[in-house]
């Protein structure tokens, strides 16, 4: 059954400028920081600031461009489906008010997201509701078989994954995002959303978790991966080992499963031959006593590597 939703309460709880911060368009402060303006998705190429929100306990926006005005439904209704969008239809304003819980921070929680933001490691937001074991469904679903979702499909193949590593891992779509649900002892704790055009994402749930942990309790061979996505291609290219990644960057390391760690034969480093990465890989130096680095080409993460040579696991393969 159908639950009511109050718009009053929507708009409430969630501030115009604050959903259009976290959803990755940048504000530029205007006359005094009453008016801030930003550049509409249609007109990127721009050099004026096209679309101009106005604070207030109402706030709306508009474009002095294409026209395009409304409040905060209307500007995420506008977001999740474009020229198809009805503010009339029910199922539509449902989509909303998920997409609103889902990613959202409530008001008075843009602090916490713009400290968040400093670090270029960290994800842009890390929600603490519960992840939608439905929704995670229907984003599958949605990637599966919607011809909308051609550019997230493009993106997944491009990063080196194929449908089936889709179909394995429950890999969804939602508005440009990819969707990684992460689960263990067949829970769903968190909920990773990645960017497809641009290298930024954010999470749902708890960011206390490795992305595929579950394979800790079944091989003595683990590889450290620093992102999800290139724990899905390792995993398929070493059958017999354990592939894992912090889902929150390669600093956001869950410190409960070192005990389980400390008791693996072979533990190996595969983060990002880069400052960052090689910093953090003296971090498991000096917490693992067996531990190797899988060296990266300079510049290239794991996806990357295996996509210019195929045959890149073959030394782990032995």
């Amino acid at each position: 059954m159908d639950t009511w939703i109050d718009i009053a309460e929507l708009k409430r709880r969630h501030q115009l400028d604050a959903v259009i911060e976290v959803s990755d368009h940048s504000l530029t402060p205007l006359r005094g920081g009453i008016r801030r303006g930003w550049h509409c998705d249609c007109h990127r190429n721009e050099q004026e600031l096209t679309v101009f929100l106005n604070r207030g306990d109402d706030g709306y926006f508009v474009c002095n461009r294409c026209g395009l005005r409304g409040d905060m439904i209307a500007w995420v209704g506008n977001q999740l489906f474009g020229d198809g969008y009805n503010p009339r239809n029910y199922q539509q304003l449902q989509e909303i008010a998920k997409y609103l819980g889902d990613q959202i921070s409530p008001v008075g929680g843009r602090g916490d997201v713009q400290e968040q933001q400093k670090g270029e490691e960290k994800p842009t937001t890390v929600a603490t509701a519960t992840p939608d074991e439905a929704w995670v469904a229907t984003a599958h679903r949605r990637l599966l078989t919607n011809p909308r979702c051609d550019a997230h499909r493009r993106y997944l193949a491009n990063r080196g994954i194929h449908i089936n590593d889709a179909k394995r891992w429950r890999i969804g779509a939602f508005k440009l995002e990819v969707v990684l649900p992460v689960y263990e002892a067949g829970q769903l704790l968190a909920i990773v959303k990645r960017r497809i055009e641009r290298k930024r994402y954010h999470i749902l749930g708890t960011a206390d978790v490795l992305f595929n942990a579950d394979a800790l309790q079944d091989s003595d061979w683990v590889l450290i991966c620093e992102a999800p996505l290139d724990t899905i291609i390792a995993a398929r290219e070493l059958p017999g080992w354990a592939v894992v990644a912090p889902i929150a960057g390669c600093w956001s390391w869950p410190e409960r499963y070192n005990p389980l760690l400390r008791e693996k034969k072979r533990l190996v480093i595969g983060y990002d031959n880069d400052a960052t990465g090689n910093e953090a890989a003296v971090f498991f130096f000096r917490l693992f006593s067996r531990t190797e680095r899988l060296l990266l080409p300079e510049g290239l993460d794991i996806g990357d590597a295996w996509l210019t040579a195929p045959d890149f696991f073959r030394d782990l393969k032995r």
